[in-house]
């Protein structure tokens, strides 16, 4: 775009140099040709509104992406778009804005030209003026008729019709002069209104472009910190459930033909030993907190504060009281016939491995370790050594 401009500038400044003698208002040979400025400026307007018609539509498109609760990077896409529409709206203001300097700079040196060419013709009129006054009130016939010889005649005859002929003239010159000064103001003050109405705009533009731009940043940093942070979390989730899975297997082998059957009974409850406690998650699929997405949660979700004491469902030794992966610190009991209970995301470990507990004592405090987001108590029962099941089966009235 800009190089067209600059190349109808260089074709207006030939084509005013050609057609300079025809112009009496215009004697800066450097001016560009106002016609065509003009015609550019149209054409460029009509860029304008082109343009302006696609960033709506971008808009729309932006706003039925969120309405449609489309992808962060299909919106994404739609801000790229957006922004595309708007730097080139930009660019065509900005170029509007130029020409629309270069037509003021025309206007200004034909005001001037137009001055210089009223005052001529008033100088003009003041001669005549003064020549009226020289003659008093004679009329043209008496100054015809008061010749003193035919080539007397002849002189007053030709002066007479100069006089009337020049008259005419002058007033009728200073007449469009006037008309055309009005017309040229009009047109100059329009357009000085013009640029500054696309100045403003391209301020808002501007505006608009960073707001765009910092609002495509954030979307596509958030979209990676969300990714990763779901990534992550994914991956430490595997891991440590085939950790999990592993430790579990290997305790099960381990104490297989241990010779420790379980003794039966039910359970306590591992936190405030009510069966009406608030379950926040249960043996249930449910969308994992963290990394949104769906799974089934292998036991039971127990809200509680920070520091409250934890129980040991039933008698047992202790086979596991570190950190695990994503359940943070946390205890494993085993109860003997395969059966075992996990007790999750424990803020302080009160046991031992190899410790020997008995139903009811305390072997660690609530908390919100590993993968959590708030304090709770994750408790799962195993059989076989490495198989969940529901909690419920076990859990006493």
């Amino acid at each position: 775009m800009k190089s067209r401009i600059f190349s109808f500038l260089i074709f207006a400044g030939l084509s005013l140099f050609l057609l300079m003698s025809s112009m009496s208002f215009v004697k800066n040979d450097e001016l560009v040709f106002a016609d065509d400025i003009s015609n550019q400026i149209k054409a460029l307007e009509n860029d304008l509104s082109s343009i302006e018609k696609d960033r709506l539509k971008a808009e729309k498109e932006l706003k039925a992406a969120k309405n449609s609760q489309a992808t962060q990077m299909a919106l994404k896409r739609q801000y790229d778009n957006e922004i595309s529409t708007i730097v080139d709206l930009i660019s065509t203001t900005d170029e509007l804005i130029a020409s629309y300097d270069i037509e003021i700079g025309n206007l200004e040196t034909k005001l001037t030209d137009l001055r210089d060419e009223r005052d001529e013709e008033l100088e003009s009129f003041d001669d005549l003026i003064r020549m009226t006054y020289m003659y008093g009130d004679e009329s043209y016939l008496e100054i015809l008729f008061g010749a003193r010889s035919f080539a007397d005649f002849l002189t007053r005859l030709d002066m007479v019709s100069y006089l009337l002929s020049y008259s005419d003239g002058v007033v009728v010159g200073l007449n469009e002069i006037e008309v055309e000064l009005v017309e040229t103001e009009k047109e100059l003050i329009d357009s000085k209104t013009s640029l500054e109405d696309y100045k403003e705009s391209k301020s808002t533009l501007l505006s608009d472009f960073e707001k765009k731009s910092a609002e495509a940043n954030a979307l596509i940093t958030s979209y990676a910190k969300d990714v990763k942070s779901a990534e992550d979390a994914l991956k430490i989730i595997e891991d440590s459930k085939k950790q999990l899975e592993k430790d579990i297997a290997e305790l099960a082998a381990k104490s297989k033909n241990d010779g420790t059957p379980y003794s039966g009974g039910v359970f306590i409850w591992p936190v405030n030993q009510s069966r009406n406690a608030y379950i926040s998650s249960g043996w249930e699929w449910r969308t994992n907190p963290i990394t949104k997405k769906k799974e089934f949660h292998n036991g039971l979700d127990i809200p509680a504060p920070a520091g409250t004491k934890i129980f040991a469902a039933a008698n047992g030794v202790v086979e596991k009281s570190a950190w695990y992966g994503g359940y943070g610190n946390c205890v494993i009991i085993s109860h003997g016939g395969g059966i075992r209970t996990l007790y999750g995301h424990c803020s302080k470990l009160l046991v031992s491995e190899g410790q020997t507990v008995k139903k009811g004592d305390t072997i660690a405090l609530v908390g919100t370790t590993g993968m959590s987001t708030g304090n709770h108590l994750h408790f799962t029962v195993y059989e076989k050594g490495s198989t969940a099941v529901n909690p419920w089966n076990y859990l006493n009235g």
